[in-house]
């Protein structure tokens, strides 16, 4: 369209002349007109696109799947579990199949049927299992969140996998074949519904080495299947690793990119590589070049929510030292872990407030009041919420948090453990032993829990070590005639009395000899003892009845379920006593081959 108005006069002036024969010069003479403007229009052009940068490529693939690593070498970081990983792969069959090589125990387990492989998202877990099976010559079968993966399900696809061998597409046999089970700490609701144990019992049984990949190395069912794997947990690569990298694939695309912005992008994107390549990609389409500037203005957009990158620790540090943190970052912190946050602060709180330097010493002491109050208040309103379900105050419990941490206001440099846990612990284990010797004193005292932890087990434990410390083995009788006529086992006297003494009382325990503690235990495993804790007949009713008594008054259901149990005893009682009865022929028809035999003695 541009050569049109160089060619219309030409032919206009050859028409006006009238000769046939002036016609062909000047259509020679427009095209070389033509064909000289067209060059001058492609030099021109060819010397602006010297001078300017690559065209971004428009086409839709994603970076991610353009530069996904084609060999281990360009795999960034965690070069030590690649390698381990690929010994594993390697030496699998001569281990479990072939039994030709032997794999020393370790705390990794080296030597299981299946490999787990754990750490953050966006570090390349799947993309290296999948890669390192495919260079050791292995077949591929891979399952995700998107597949169905109950009990069910798994054992439909994965028993013949993992037991039969692959056959190629030219029908040769390829007896190498990897199961890659990706995001199995995802594997929860009815959906997969039992997934893990039928996992655990295909690795047991499997024929081919098993991958499994999650996020989450700490939950619950990773725990158990974890125990089944060769543990390996890879951690983000290094941000100056992602930086290199990224500024190479930038260059490529036609990005010019500094150093020190693909740092920074990197290091705001939680070194998630993935990330950073669709951040540089979705740069591209604007832009031909980065420096650390430009970097720094648009890092709001971009940067990934830092929220996500902390721990419980760190929301503890936020709240206890709001410096440079707005309320609102400190509120979040507290839904990190709302469960364990507030231990956190309950535990650090005052170590906080005395290294603050803000606040001066005289007024410490009136903060430290202040921030009591609100920890106080704080652990009303949970008690609130627990005991009710009442979610709803969630909000006020973090603002209460939060203000514990403004009236403390100090420095704290890593949280210690909240000591509650272990106090906790032994608590409830306590309250277990109570109850127990509780429901074993039942035929003989009557009183609830308290009594009996605070009147009944200090007499217990002076009349029966009495004998035995006074006498030594001779005083051994009289202690198990008072266990006796009490219904106690020997666990209840050298475990329970011992455990539930008072920290500011002498341990008997300790002071009696080895020799008296061995003629005990000979004496007591002898004879047979009308104790709960062993299984005594009438005591056992009593104790079911106290049972039912601590429990409320049974129900229809409890009565049905009660006549039914002693309709099954009498059954079972008339059924042992037809078998007497037809073995008791027997025994008389045996009796006369004796008499029998007696005449030929005489003779």
């Amino acid at each position: 369209s541009k050569l049109a108005p160089t060619s219309a006069p030409s032919s206009s002036s050859s028409s006006s002349s009238s000769s046939s024969s002036s016609s062909p010069p000047s259509s020679s003479a427009s095209s070389s007109s033509a064909s000289s403007s067209s060059s001058s229009s492609a030099s021109s052009s060819a010397s602006s696109s010297s001078s300017a940068p690559p065209a971004a490529s428009h086409d839709m693939e994603l970076w991610v799947d353009k530069y996904a690593p084609s060999c281990k070498e360009q795999l960034l970081g965690n070069g030590d579990v690649v390698k381990k990983l690929t010994e594993w792969l390697s030496r699998w069959n001569m281990v479990h199949i072939t039994k030709q090589r032997k794999v020393g125990f370790s705390k990794e387990n080296p030597g299981a049927k299946a490999a787990l492989l754990s750490g953050p998202p966006g570090i390349g877990k799947s993309t290296t299992a999948a890669l390192l099976a495919k260079q050791g010559g292995f077949e591929v079968l891979e399952l995700n969140a998107s597949d169905q993966r109950s009990k069910k399900s798994i054992g439909a696809q994965l028993q013949e996998a993992t037991q039969t061998n692959a056959i190629s597409m030219s029908g040769k046999i390829n007896k190498n074949r990897v199961v890659i089970m990706d995001e199995v700490d995802g594997m929860g609701g009815n959906e997969d519904r039992g997934g893990v144990q039928e996992l655990i019992k295909l690795i047991k049984a499997s024929s081919v080495p098993i991958i499994c990949i999650c996020n989450d190395r700490q939950h619950a069912k990773i725990r158990s299947l974890a125990g089944h794997c060769f543990d390996l947990r890879l951690r983000r690569p290094h941000k100056g690793q992602i930086a290199k990298r990224a500024v190479e694939i930038a260059r490529k695309e036609g990005l010019a990119l500094e150093a020190n912005a693909a740092e920074l992008l990197a290091e705001s994107c939680g070194n998630d590589i993935r990330q950073v390549l669709n951040c540089l990609q979705m740069w591209r389409q604007n832009s031909t070049s980065v420096n650390y500037m430009d970097m720094k203005q648009g890092m709001q957009a971009i940067e990934k929510d830092s929220i996500l990158r902390m721990t419980a620790n760190d929301g503890a540090k936020n709240i206890l030292d709001p410096r440079g943190q707005s309320l609102n970052d400190r509120l979040n912190g507290f839904f990190i872990d709302y469960n364990l946050i507030p231990l956190l602060i309950q535990q650090n709180y005052i170590g906080a407030l005395q290294s603050s330097n803000q606040i001066p010493g005289d007024s410490k002491v009136a903060r430290m009041a202040l921030a009591a109050e609100a920890m106080s208040d704080c652990d009303l309103v949970e008690s609130a919420l627990r005991s009710e379900q009442n979610w709803s105050l969630l909000p006020v419990q973090a603002a209460l948090t939060v203000r514990v941490g403004t009236h403390a206001r100090g420095s704290c440099g890593f949280p210690g453990f909240p000591e509650w846990f272990g106090k906790n612990s032994t608590t409830n284990k306590k309250k277990r032993l109570t109850s127990e010797l509780a429901m074993h004193l039942n035929s003989s005292v009557s009183g609830g829990l308290e009594a009996v932890r605070l009147n009944y087990v200090p007499a217990l434990r002076d009349r029966l070590m009495k004998p035995m410390l006074e006498q030594g083995p001779d005083g051994v009788d009289a202690t198990i005639a008072a266990m006796d006529e009490y219904g106690l086992s020997r666990d209840d006297l050298f475990e329970s009395l011992r455990e539930l003494q008072f920290s500011n009382s002498k341990d008997v325990f300790a002071t009696m000899d080895s020799k008296t503690k061995s003629a005990f235990t000979r004496k007591f495993n002898q004879g047979t003892h009308k104790s709960q804790a062993l299984g005594g007949g009438d005591v056992t009713k009593k104790r079911k009845r106290a049972v039912e008594s601590d429990m409320g008054l049974p129900g229809e259901e409890d009565d049905d379920a009660a006549s039914e149990s002693d309709n099954d005893e009498a059954a079972a009682a008339s059924v042992f006593k037809a078998k007497k009865k037809k073995a008791a022929p027997k025994k008389k028809a045996a009796a006369p081959k004796k008499k029998a035999a007696a005449p030929k003695k005489k003779a």
